[in-house]
């Protein structure tokens, strides 16, 4: 497996540790996130979410914080669809 696979595995796993409170599910179990990029330690992931912006803007400060917590991680953007 390539640095790259690793790291895009590692961006998915990281997400899973973030729960829907809707649900309870993580992010990608319920197929919110929709895409994964990363290069050079900056990471840029897309979430679809259909629920209400207070819960959106909550799981979207987690996802951001759980993405930080990744070593090599040095920018990280998560945006909303």
């Amino acid at each position: 497996m390539s640095d790259r696979d690793e790291k895009t595995d590692a961006i998915r796993e990281a997400l899973r540790g973030v729960a829907d409170p809707a649900t309870g599910r993580d992010l990608v179990s319920s197929g919110f996130v929709k895409n994964v990029a990363h290069c050079d330690g900056a990471i840029k992931v897309s979430l679809s979410m259909g629920a209400a912006a207070g819960v959106v803007d909550a799981v979207k400060e987690q996802a951001e914080k759980a993405l930080g917590s990744l070593s090599w991680a040095t920018e990280v953007k998560v945006e909303l669809e």
